[in-house]
């Protein structure tokens, strides 16, 4: 069938020899805002940042699992210590490699599948197709010594997803496991908004105490500086559990559907389900 255009020009920069990891996760992340229905996934690629990656290539597949294993639990740990800290909620893992994309959806595809993510749940028993796992996160609570527990999804995306029935999990540049909590994301929101809102308190006096100075010219480019600061400050729009519901309905009113046969493989919406 070949691919749709945005997955295969994504393909191209993702096993693009010359670019660095700094580039393809720019890719991706442009590619999840345009073209992932996920809206939570969307706000997470966006200013906010709260994606971590980790990047198989041809030269990790090809290593012992037990070096495939080290490399997926560094990050792990590396993404679990930021969640704690509220700077990230999802991490996503992506083998790339132009054997996978070339590859058929079957049983040696799904083979390759769960063992990535058996390597990655390492805590785990091997997993099973067609199984429910949950990963979990911490997440520092503001101003106390305690911490909120936060189940985390593990969730299957896979290039050969484009223009088949699967398409809304559809993944550029091979397989990738999306690891992530809408919880976190809501209550991360919600003290860094908190923190941003002491902060602009303390930018604020600051600013007029500037603006009682007798140095009128200096203090204007400080005076800059502070606003800038302020324009700099990061939002989402999920803060609540009552966001975390309405972005969950939205994309589900948001998912794909294909119902012209000329064009391939037709699937249709999952609200035909509730009608």
């Amino acid at each position: 069938m070949g691919f749709s255009k945005e997955v295969k020009d994504a393909n191209g920069v993702l096993l693009d020899s010359s670019q660095d990891d700094e580039t393809r996760i720019t890719c991706l992340n442009e590619w999840i805002q345009k073209h992932q229905p996920c809206l939570f996934g969307t706000m997470a690629a966006g200013p906010s940042d709260l994606i971590s990656y980790c990047f198989l290539y041809d030269d990790d597949l090809s290593l012992p699992d037990e070096e495939i294993k080290t490399k997926i639990q560094a990050a792990r740990k590396g993404w679990k210590l930021d969640a704690f800290e509220g700077l990230k909620s999802a991490l996503v893992l992506v083998a790339i490699s132009p054997n996978i994309i070339t590859a058929s959806p079957g049983k040696d595809l799904m083979a390759l599948a769960l063992r990535l993510c058996s390597l990655y749940l390492d805590d785990q028993l091997p997993v099973q197709p067609d199984e429910r796992r949950q990963d979990e996160i911490l997440l520092r609570l503001l101003g106390t010594l305690n911490a909120q527990w936060f189940a985390v999804g593990v969730d299957f995306f896979s290039v050969q997803g484009d223009r088949r029935w699967w398409h809304d999990h559809r993944f550029p540049g091979g397989i990738a496991f999306v690891m992530n909590s809408p919880g976190h994301m809501a209550l991360a929101e919600a003290q860094r908004r908190a923190l941003e809102e002491s902060a602009n308190e303390a930018l604020l006096e600051e600013y007029l105490r500037l603006k009682r100075a007798p140095n009128k010219e200096k203090n204007k480019q400080l005076e800059k500086a502070f606003k800038a600061a302020l324009a700099r400050l990061k939002k989402t729009k999920v803060e609540s559990l009552s966001s975390v519901l309405k972005f969950a309905m939205y994309t589900i009113l948001g998912a794909s559907e294909q119902t012209n046969p000329a064009l391939g493989p037709t699937w249709e919406s999952p609200l035909c389900q509730y009608e």
